[in-house]
């Protein structure tokens, strides 16, 4: 009885999470317990083991109530049923051990003392438990509330997001980590032609616009190394791509955005594909001249190179500027690594092939020889050509047999980068260095 009152008492006081200090104490109660059963059974006699209960029992009932005392003190509302369903149990059970030391008399309440307490603690006990399931089911309703509460909100939220989603304008869409595309907006169909279960599980790279020219691979490597910097640093990334269309089969200069999005342990990137923002006054411009001094940050090519194809979309067609903007972006590139960082061709290599290109360059940018290094872009607009020429402070190249090298031995070393002046040779009518070979000048005649 004491075994099974310590274990319900234990249990229905929640101990282990209100009193864990107290809780400890029961397991003494039970091994005392199992003690006195196994010794009743093959040591004492009937006396000396009704003795040794008793004595238990009046130990261990006012620790009982102790803990009750604990839980009322900690706001436990079943812990008033508790200790009024024990102390009742424990007065008629000291009427009965008075009688069994012979103190009281036979009659009703000492004789049968323990089975009315037993009653009462038991109908007392049942009232503690309904309050207990009663409060249970009441905090079972509140959260059930509250998570329908919670469930509209999401729900709302999430039919706010699939609106914006879907009317706006821009291109949008998510990627895995493998850069495969999980979701697509219904403007996919506006800029490219496809609809968006069809482009939902391609890889993103299969939307990169594919001539069937030595330009792909520099394009495939652009984006790459794009993909890889936003995978690298976490920042978000902003490039212009040429993306295929369905229909016209013609590439589509867009605008790409790209960010990480963690949530519930999950992470998601987030790309904005829209129409390049163009200059309405270039169309008026027949002829100017800027000079530029840009530090030896990657992005500064980007940013260039855009600029200085802006105003010709009324000399050239689109894909010829596309392919100009890829070849100055990577003579530019060229000066900042190869020139002002003094970057071989060798290191870039060895630097890809282990997965840290970017941090290298990074370090080279932050060396105080480097650092105060510029590059020069002058650059000239006319209604005949376009002149630009890039200068480095670096200490130059041997471009004589540089330029012997060719795209098949790229190819057959599996090599990625060194394509650019291949490329630039092939799209500009003049590309000529100076003798040292910091200095190049690019001329496109219209």
């Amino acid at each position: 009885m004491l075994l099974a009152a310590g274990a319900f008492s234990r249990s229905f006081l929640n101990a282990p999470e209100y009193t864990p200090k107290t809780s400890k104490i029961y397991y003494v109660l039970f091994a005392l317990c199992l003690g006195g059963m196994f010794s009743t059974l093959f040591f004492w006699e009937y006396r000396t083991a009704i003795m040794c209960s008793l004595v238990l029992m009046f130990c261990a009932l006012p620790f009982i109530l102790l803990n009750g005392v604990q839980s009322l003190i900690s706001g436990r509302r079943e812990a008033k049923y508790f200790l009024l369903a024990w102390s009742s149990f424990l007065l008629f059970s000291f009427l009965f051990g008075l009688k069994s030391f012979g103190v009281l008399p036979n009659n009703f309440f000492t004789l049968w003392g323990i089975q009315v307490g037993s009653v009462m603690e038991v109908s007392l006990l049942s009232l503690g438990l309904a309050d207990r399931i009663k409060g249970l089911s009441d905090q079972l309703r509140c959260r059930v509330e509250e998570l329908g509460k919670i469930r509209n909100e999401a729900e709302e939220s999430e039919a706010k997001y699939r609106s914006l989603f879907e009317v706006e304008e821009d291109f949008l869409f998510s990627l895995d980590q493998n850069w495969n595309i999980l979701a697509a907006n219904k403007s996919v169909s506006k800029h490219l032609g496809f609809k968006p279960q069809e482009v939902i599980g391609k890889n993103f790279m299969e939307l990169i616009y594919k001539a069937g020219e030595l330009q792909d691979a520099y394009k495939k490597l652009y984006v790459l190394e794009k993909l890889e910097e936003l995978a690298s640093e976490g920042k978000p990334v902003r490039f212009l791509g040429e993306f295929l269309q369905k229909y016209m089969r013609e590439p589509k200069e867009l605008q790409v955005q790209f960010q990480i999005l963690e949530y519930e342990g999950q992470r998601e990137i987030l790309g904005r594909a829209y129409e390049p923002d163009q200059d309405l006054m270039s169309r008026f411009v027949d002829d100017e001249k800027t000079v530029y001094s840009a530090n030896n940050y990657l992005q500064n090519a980007e940013l260039l190179s855009q600029r200085m194809t802006t105003n010709l979309y009324r000399f050239v067609d689109p894909s010829t500027i596309t392919a100009m903007r890829n070849c100055l972006r990577e003579m530019i590139i060229n000066a900042i690594e190869h020139g002002n960082l003094n970057i071989s061709f060798e290191e870039k290599t060895r630097a890809m092939a282990e997965g840290n290109y970017f941090r290298f360059v990074q370090e080279r940018q932050k060396d105080p020889y480097y650092k105060s290094k510029k590059v020069k872009v002058e650059y000239s607009l006319s209604r005949d050509r376009l002149g630009v020429r890039i200068t480095d402070e670096g200490k130059g190249f041997n471009h004589a047999r540089l330029l012997k090298s060719s795209m098949e031995k790229l190819n057959s070393e599996g090599i990625t980068h060194g394509r650019g002046l291949t490329l630039t040779l092939s799209t500009f009518d003049l590309v000529k260095f100076n003798s040292t070979g910091n200095q190049v000048t690019l001329i496109k005649y219209f």
